[in-house]
């Protein structure tokens, strides 16, 4: 029986929601497959194993363990730090992250170079999937129509706002949308009607990220997501969904907090799976079409693999790619269920294919020499 280490939490402002993820997971995944610990980082990212984790309550009632992710003898371990901590092998990382660097690439970095197997995109794919900006440009520069944006270093616009405003309004015009460039779930995110609405929210966004990313705030428009992931080689996509806003964009409140019910399906509780949506989305077989084609091109554009969330925006007659979702809320298990498969199918399905994409992963040959040997005179 294969081992797997789901971990989950971080230092995010999607900590809670990602905690919640894990739970899920955690409550699906398919014990006669696998067996499984479950590992949680805190606000700080010290990683902890919950002791003889069961179900959800065991969360906060069970001792929660220090413990660190090694590599020894060829295989990737999770160290206990105790006394007579015991050492687990694992055969695959279920990541359950999301925001922070849980989701950016410094966690799937640290198990590329483990050498570990996990679950969700490359450190390449995420890395180009949580920065905002970057994700324009490698989609503009692949054919993938984006909406006009401009971007700025928060650095910069402390060392003078004024300027970096005069030249935001010579690049676009009201309204503008202001986001984080490294956050998800809409944190931060706000609207300027006038330029001293401008400034205002710039200055709290400058705050809490290190760049940030403007658009035009458009008004009349459609929201679409697709799920997309790899299974047996092939890129699959999930039934596409409209989620129904109640602003002109949606809030984390929306998203996670407004205790709403979605639309079909059983809810497992909390989480992106509670937001009203109609899926699939009544729309023609012409816009279908063109939503599916234009995601397959931002999965290959990105460098994405494993099971991610690709939002559209449907604006006069045109569609726009707004945004990456490299580990989605609640893994978008909601839009998988709508054509019929289960949560713990999709898990397992996600856990396979991290293995293969592992086994079948160019291995770098190494390169000897006697450079070294050399310069230290041996």
């Amino acid at each position: 029986m294969k081992h797997i280490a789901i971990l989950c939490g971080g230092s995010s402002y999607e900590h809670e929601v990602s905690i919640v993820t894990g739970i899920q997971v955690a409550a699906a995944i398919d014990r006669t497959k696998y067996a499984f610990s479950f590992v949680y980082f805190d606000k700080h990212n010290d990683a902890f194993l919950i002791e003889n984790y069961d179900r959800k309550e065991h969360f906060a009632k069970n001792k929660r363990i220090p413990v660190s992710i090694l590599r020894k003898n060829g295989r990737v371990i999770l160290k206990a730090q105790s006394l007579f901590g015991r050492s687990i092998a694992v055969d695959a990382f279920y990541l359950a992250f999301h925001g922070g660097s849980g989701e950016s690439g410094s966690v799937q970095g640290l198990l590329e170079l483990y050498d570990a197997p996990f679950t969700g995109t490359s450190q390449e794919g995420s890395v180009i999937s949580m920065n905002k900006a970057l994700t324009k440009e490698v989609l503009k520069n692949s054919g993938v129509r984006v909406l006009p944006w401009h971007s700025i270093i928060s650095t910069s616009y402390a060392a003078n706002s004024k300027e970096a405003i005069a030249h935001i309004l010579q690049q676009l015009s009201l309204p503008i949308i202001i986001k984080p460039v490294h956050l998800g779930s809409s944190i931060a995110i706000s609207i300027a009607h006038t330029e001293v609405e401008l400034e205002k929210h710039l200055n709290v966004a400058t705050r809490v990220d290190s760049e940030i990313l403007l658009e035009p705030a458009l008004q009349n428009f459609t929201e679409y997501n697709v799920s997309v992931r790899t299974h047996n080689g092939k890129i699959e996509l999930s039934p596409i969904e409209e989620p129904r806003r109640k602003e002109a964009f949606l809030s984390f409140a929306d998203k996670y907090s407004n205790g709403s019910k979605k639309t079909g399906g059983k809810q497992t509780g909390g989480g992106m799976e509670m937001l009203d949506r109609t899926v699939p989305a009544q729309i023609t077989q012409a816009m279908e079409t063109l939503i599916r084609e234009t995601a397959q091109e931002v999965y290959r554009s990105a460098r994405l693999s494993g099971v991610v969330r690709i939002d559209f925006i449907y604006h006069e007659n045109t569609l726009y790619c707004s945004e990456i979702n490299p580990i989605p809320g609640s893994m978008s298990f909601y839009l998988w269920e709508a054509s019929g498969e289960q949560f713990t199918d999709q898990i397992s399905i996600a856990i396979e294919d991290a293995i293969t994409r592992h086994s079948q992963k160019i291995e770098v040959v190494p390169y000897h020499t006697d450079i070294v040997e050399k310069f230290v005179g041996s």
